[in-house]
């Protein structure tokens, strides 16, 4: 990979991209986990309002059952549990393609995760979400503490498997990764569009729930490793004779600015279940 190709612009276009489908498969993922957390509370008779932020239930507390509890607050955790199994399966069978697609793929995999083990990470701490769940079982504190290491300890080694798989997402851009360079890609590639990504995220779901200001913070348990097993591999040849042109996918722009804004439009008042 020459140097000169890793100039102002392109690293620009590389971050913006990224961003696009960090932003799309985040709202996917959410949407899922909220629709099924929606669907099964109607199982239980009840009602619910779906807005762009949280989900309301509509019940008072002889509706709430040990049954309901576990079904209700766990449905949407183990949807996205599976989605980013599904996730992961995808981008690991399609890695070694060239198409900026597999992005939608990885960074809807580490929101997936994110959703189960970092939400199960909040909720034992401040009984919210996933919480709700946890407070039910009458657990004790040190039962809760096992129960926040080992989600953790998924959260780093799911973290370390993504790592190969978006180093090789360059070859989107490049025909070699060179070894002292691979660090700057995943900057480009992961860190910028997280923090950036984050930060759209807060100010997209303003007022921002307590689950939803600390999910970012969990979703390092997942970045930081990928960082960390980078070093591990050598510099990386794709089978490109030529590397391809670095440049914003205005197709992935439009559609996210447009997700967004219909996202934020239709559950502004929330919709009734």
């Amino acid at each position: 990979m020459e140097n000169s190709r890793f100039t102002i612009k392109n690293k620009f276009s590389i971050s913006l991209n990224s961003l696009g489908y960090f932003l799309l498969s985040y709202l996917f993922v959410y949407l899922l986990h909220q629709f099924v957390t929606c669907l099964t509370a109607n199982i239980f008779n009840i009602p619910t309002i779906l807005s762009y932020n949280e989900v309301s239930f509509l019940a008072d507390k002889s509706r709430w059952t040990y049954a309901s509890v576990q079904t209700i607050f766990l449905s949407g955790p183990i949807a996205t549990l599976f989605c980013g199994i599904f996730f992961l399966i995808i981008a690991y069978r399609f890695h070694d393609f060239d198409g900026l697609l597999r992005l939608f793929f990885l960074w809807g995999a580490l929101h997936s995760f994110n959703l189960f083990f970092g939400a199960l990470i909040i909720g034992a701490f401040t009984g919210q979400g996933m919480g709700f769940a946890l407070n039910w079982m009458y657990l004790m504190d040190s039962a809760k503490l096992v129960i926040v290491i080992l989600a953790i300890l998924c959260m780093m080694v799911i973290g370390a498997m993504h790592s190969r798989m978006f180093l090789f997402t360059a070859n989107s851009y490049f025909a070699e990764l060179r070894k002292d360079r691979k660090s700057e890609f995943l900057r480009l590639q992961l860190f910028y569009p997280f923090i950036f990504g984050s930060l759209l995220l807060y100010f997209i779901k303003i007022p921002v729930t307590m689950t939803d200001l600390l999910l970012p913070i969990t979703l390092l348990f997942l970045i930081v490793p990928i960082f960390s097993r980078q070093q591990h591999f050598p510099s990386l040849t794709f089978n490109e004779e030529t590397p391809h042109s670095i440049k914003s996918d205005p197709l992935v722009i439009i559609i996210t600015i447009f997700v967004v804004i219909v996202f934020r439009i239709i559950f502004a008042k929330g919709i009734s279940f």
